[in-house]
């Protein structure tokens, strides 16, 4: 088994195939309660995002819609991430790393403010009773500061 850097030094390269997709679905696969695996869905392909090595780190492999068919008794739509639909991806990057946040940054064409980020759960803290699994979240940026607000 390959260790901590050299996986993600891979998946530094694997998730740059994402560039300019248009992102079209994305699913969830819950092992209750935790989040287990990340769908990505575009036209020409399904990408799955997991853990790795016990979600100490994440990758990410293409898979196919049978997988999902299957699957799909436990995949739910993630409602926070409709707003990522049907734009494009202008930029992919690693963030963190083993055992201190590692994961994908995600920015999408004409949404400056906002990116879509999944991570693992080790991120100098987690919730007691979630071990093996990954995160979700969104990335909120802001460019100027108005005293008033």
């Amino acid at each position: 088994m390959s260790g901590y850097k050299e996986i993600i030094e891979k998946e530094k390269q694997n998730i740059l195939v994402l560039k300019n997709k248009v992102l079209v679905d994305f699913f969830v696969d819950i092992v209750e309660p935790e989040i287990n695996i990340a769908y990505l869905v575009f036209v020409d392909g399904i990408y799955a995002v997991s853990g790795a090595i016990g979600s100490e780190i994440i990758t990410m492999i293409q898979t196919d819609s049978i997988h999902l068919q299957i699957e799909n008794k436990q995949l739910k739509q993630f409602e926070p991430y409709s707003i990522f639909l049907n734009k494009k991806i202008i930029q992919v990057r690693n963030i963190g790393e083993e055992w201190n946040g590692h994961g994908f940054e995600i920015s999408f064409e004409g949404m400056y403010d906002k990116t879509m980020i999944l991570q693992s759960i080790y991120t100098g803290d987690n919730p007691e009773g979630y071990d093996d699994c990954i995160r979700l979240g969104v990335g909120q940026y802001y460019y100027s500061y108005d005293k008033g607000n």
